[in-house]
């Protein structure tokens, strides 16, 4: 096997020579195979051997080593960096670990650190970078890398390109073949294709070229597909495919608008006319050109709450035996991908309006005790009492609100109660201790305190920001037990 190679980078001979002849080399299965001493020596020697490892110091004349490490990055020559750095030039050693630098080492240079250092250097060498171009090109890493670069791991793409190169494919006539929903997503053979599924969903195989990728995706019996070149920003190109790749399944009478479901969708609960609503917003959210997954999904979530709110605005806060916002947000933060993202938050809403809609009719007993809530929020109410005004007693009422509502009737009091304090307050139209007495708390301070755990902002920060819509954190116990009137 041949060795790592590694670059030795420092304006202080001493120093050269100390890092030089501080570690047993070939212990490591790695030797130096050049010493310079400064970043544009540096910068020859890295470009001329390829090297696996760059030991280099921070502050050096001609080129300091931050600008040597940007320098790499922007050439993607892929190669791990470890700096020698002095205690008053500790931020640059920062600066450089954000670039991607593997580790740093303070002077005075300790021998055992150094050594440690650079074996765990040289162990991410071995599990990442292919050390000789008659290295067999390993499967299981091709597949790790390829997801990587899928999922936007820094450096990854320059890593890949490298592999590529030194098992000697041609990096210019591979492409990527997109596939979503494939019917067999594995391909016998150590060779190329290989593949990556990056989701129930998603799977990206890396094929010999054009020709190769339309077999694969005829033998694989991929309905959907596009084939990508490996050449410039993938995950950016790799983005725009799976959009595409989601609308080309729309028809053209699947989309109205781009914005929230019409009233009249809401009340009907119409899922196919929701549907289309949702993919008008999809397309505007996710069609642009150039956005990164994290971009994406910030704003799908903005429009799933505000979609969420729209369904409690009909339907009443808390909705009846729903998930909550934050659980329903939960799920696309396991999406790894665009299409995923979009799917989920489309199976997401479906839910909702299929779940609101098989909801079977409240009995006579929990239709009356809701009706007095709503009109009635402001009064002292209590599990009791309602039971007394309906002829039932407590515990049948309890477990009867619970069934038909899917939460306890003091729970459901608390959570109408704090919706329609939010809308008063982010109207503007009353003080804050008035609108704590509209909602059934004489004690202000209790209100705000109330208030603050279920939304995590107190209600002036509310009432100062009209246009922020807080879902509510993790339900809180509306009372201390034993206590049945809600203030």
């Amino acid at each position: 096997m041949n060795k790592y190679r590694v670059v030795i980078i420092d304006d202080e001979r001493l120093i050269r020579e100390g890092l030089k002849s501080y570690i047993d080399w070939s212990a490591l299965n790695a030797e130096v195979v050049a010493v310079c001493a400064d970043g544009r020596e540096g910068v020859e020697a890295i470009e001329a051997h390829r090297p696996h490892i760059v030991l280099t110091d921070v502050s050096m004349p001609n080129m300091d080593g931050i600008a040597l490490l940007k320098y790499v990055r922007e050439k993607r020559i892929a190669c791990e960096f470890i700096l020698v750095s002095s205690y008053s030039e500790f931020r640059y050693a920062q600066e450089a670990l954000k670039l991607g630098a593997f580790d740093y080492i303070l002077k005075p240079i300790e021998p055992d650190a150094l050594y440690a250092c650079v074996k765990r250097c040289v162990e991410k060498v071995e599990t990442t970078l292919v050390p000789s171009s008659a290295m067999p090109l390993s499967p299981d890493i091709m597949t790790e890398w390829l997801r990587n670069v899928l999922v936007a791991v820094p450096a990854a793409e320059s890593a890949l390109q490298r592999m590529l190169g030194m098992a000697g494919l041609d990096t210019d006539a591979l492409v990527l073949l997109v596939a979503v929903d494939p019917a067999q997503a594995s391909l016998p053979g150590d060779g190329l294709p290989f593949a990556t599924a990056l989701s129930a969903h998603v799977t990206v195989f890396l094929c010999q070229d054009d020709a190769s990728a339309q077999a694969t995706a005829q033998l694989c019996r991929a309905g959907h597909f596009r084939i990508l070149p490996l050449s410039g920003d993938i995950y950016l190109r790799f983005n725009a495919a799976l959009y595409e790749l989601w609308e080309s399944q729309l028809s053209p009478s699947a989309v109205t608008g781009e914005g929230l479901p019409s009233p009249a969708v809401v009340n009907a609960l119409d899922i196919q006319a929701m549907q289309r609503h949702l993919h008008g917003a999809l397309r505007a959210i996710c069609g642009g050109a150039g956005q990164t997954l994290l971009t994406v999904r910030s704003r799908l979530n903005e429009y799933f709450r505000a979609f969420y709110h729209q369904l409690e605005e009909r339907y009443h806060s808390p909705l009846p035996n729903a998930p909550s916002v934050e659980k329903c947000l939960e799920e696309l933060l396991w999406c790894n991908n665009l299409y995923d993202l979009m799917q989920t938050l489309e199976a997401q809403a479906v839910s909702l309006y299929t779940l609101l809609s098989s909801q079977p009719a409240y009995t006579a007993y929990v239709r009356k005790a809701i009706r007095m809530i709503h009109e009635e929020y402001g009064s002292p109410l209590s599990l009791s009492g309602v039971a007394a005004r309906l002829n039932v007693s407590p515990s049948y009422f309890s477990t009867l609100f619970k069934a038909n509502t899917g939460y306890a009737f003091s729970d459901y009091l608390f959570r109408y109660r704090m919706s329609i304090a939010r809308n008063l307050l982010r109207a503007g139209e009353y003080k804050v201790y008035e609108i704590s007495a509209m909602v059934g708390y004489p004690d202000v301070v209790q209100f705000s305190k109330r208030f603050k755990q279920f939304f995590s902002l107190s209600p002036r920060e509310m009432m100062n920001r009209p246009d922020h819509d807080p879902s509510p954190s993790t339900p809180v116990d509306p009372a201390p037990r034993g206590h049945e009137n809600i203030y």
